[in-house]
């Protein structure tokens, strides 16, 4: 059955594309893939689109494992007003956006968090998809506090005797046929 995706009034985002290319692939390896865990936790097979502290930001977990990117260059277009919605991307959706911006050898793309479905643009292409039902789990709750560097002394010459030790442990390892 094809279901025609209305068109939305939502702003759309302006991103360099290959930052956003980068991102994806950065965050993609800890998307739930697999497809007995996937059934019971749809929502976790994608990626999540979310605003923190001024960030836009990609997050993705399998439960396990969690990866997060920030979209250091985006932006919102001229007649956008708003604020970066949370919303979660599919994983196949992923995968075909960083087909085209690759293939393409695009310069920007721009989304469009709509109500329903999320729209892509790049370069002339247009590509929809539809948002999976549930609530990304909240993951600044796993995120420790940050806290302000630590701060070691050590012995310069113990130090330097550790190293080279350490150092030719190595290459007899690496030496070895």
């Amino acid at each position: 059955r094809l279901e025609l995706l209305e068109e939305s009034d939502a702003p759309w985002y302006r991103f360099d594309a290959s930052h956003f290319c980068q991102g994806l692939t950065r965050v993609l390896f800890a998307v739930l893939v697999s497809p007995e865990e996937r059934s019971k936790r749809a929502i976790l097979y994608g990626v999540l689109f979310r605003r923190h502290e001024g960030q836009d930001r990609m997050v993705a977990t399998d439960g396990r494992r969690m990866a997060v990117s920030c979209l250091a260059s985006s932006g919102q277009s001229d007649e956008a007003e708003g604020t970066f919605p949370n919303r979660v991307m599919p994983y196949p959706a992923c995968i075909k956006f960083i087909d085209v911006i690759e293939s393409l050898n695009a310069q920007t793309c721009r989304l469009r968090f709509g109500e329903k479905h999320l729209s892509f643009e790049c370069e002339g292409v247009s590509l929809r998809c539809q948002w999976p039902e549930g609530d990304y789990p909240d993951y600044l709750q796993i995120l420790p506090d940050p806290k302000p560097p630590l701060r070691v002394q050590v012995n310069r010459e113990t130090l330097m005797w550790a190293l080279e030790i350490v150092s030719a442990s190595q290459q007899k390892t690496f030496h070895r046929t």
